[in-house]
This record gives structure tokens, C-alpha cells and sequence, in this order.
């Protein structure tokens, strides 16, 4: 019993796919956690009035 060529490369065409929705799927929900980390960081406004007199070079 023998697979034919046309077999064997539907199936590895459906096994790429798998593995290509797997890693598309772990890449989005990383890339949708780092957008709520940067979403989630703020940077405070610098009160001028808070920072001492002098020259800074």
C-alpha cells in the first residue's frame, strides 16, 4: 500500500498550516500583551518648578 505523491503533499501543505496558525496565534497574543504593558505605562509630566536652579551643560 503505497501513499501517492499527491497525498503526501496535501499533508504536509495541511501540517504547514497547522504550525502556521499555531506560532500566527502565539505571535498576536504576544503582540496584544505588549500593547497593554505600553498601554499601561505612563510617564509623568516634569514640574519645572520642582527641579533646582543651576546650569546644566
Amino acid at each position: 500500500m503505497s501513499i501517492s505523491r499527491k497525498k503526501i503533499v496535501m499533508i504536509l501543505i495541511m501540517l504547514f498550516l497547522l504550525l502556521a496558525s499555531i506560532f500566527g496565534t502565539a505571535y498576536i497574543d504576544r503582540v496584544g500583551e505588549y500593547k497593554r504593558a505600553v498601554k499601561e505605562t505612563t510617564i509623568e509630566e516634569v514640574n519645572i518648578s520642582d527641579i533646582p536652579d543651576g546650569v546644566y551643560i
